[in-house]
């Protein structure tokens, strides 16, 4: 498949796995995953939150030690939901790359391929250490990387700044954006994973 391609299909995917991230309960950290098929179908999705059989009460995201002890990751949650194997499969995540634990896991399950926006400048320095790791088992591993500059800055003033008209104007064009793509997506998945057609 040509760069071009690639580039559409990973911001449909991407897209999709934004929207997913927006099932998350979690007030403070919304991570969405979604695993595509070689045949660029999607084999499953996932959101971070807690196991289904225990509650999902606001206090405990509210505690960080016990939210941190009981949540299941996006992409472990995306492994555990596929119904078949996903060796040579590739994992969409958003709003960032997978952590060091993460990354072993879909390592060992045989993710050949992961794609991810670059982190958060506002990222913690924690969260960009356990994301290095990732990056570094995944080399290792010699499963293939892809990340994603963030969308294009908006359209400045002459001062400099943007106007409310800019933002209302990129909002708008950003919003037809994924509805077009999310759409197309989960058409795909309404249709039992038949790929949708890229141009």
């Amino acid at each position: 498949m040509n760069e071009e391609r690639y580039l559409k299909w990973d911001a449909r995917f991407l897209a999709l796995a934004e929207l997913v991230a927006g099932w998350s309960k979690d007030p403070r950290r919304k991570v969405g995953a979604v695993i595509v098929r070689p045949d660029m179908s999607v084999a499953s999705v996932g959101f971070n939150g807690f196991p289904s059989r225990m509650l999902d009460r606001g206090e405990r995201y509210s505690n960080q030690e016990s939210k941190r002890s009981r949540i299941v990751h996006a992409e472990i949650n995306a492994l555990l939901f596929a119904r078949e194997r996903v060796v040579g499969c590739t994992l969409y995540t958003w709003p960032y790359g997978s952590c060091d634990r993460c990354a072993v896991q879909l390592v060992q399950a045989g993710i050949g391929h992961v794609v991810f926006p670059v982190a958060p400048h506002d990222e913690s320095p924690e969260g960009a250490l356990m994301r290095a790791k990732a990056r570094e088992y995944f080399l290792e591993a010699g499963v293939g990387i892809r990340w994603k500059e963030p969308a294009a800055p908006y359209p400045r003033s002459s001062e400099g700044e943007p106007t409310a008209a800019d933002l209302d104007a990129v909002a708008e064009e950003e919003k037809q954006r994924r509805a077009t793509i999310v759409g197309d997506s989960l058409a795909s998945l309404a249709f039992g994973g038949t790929p949708f057609k890229c141009e």
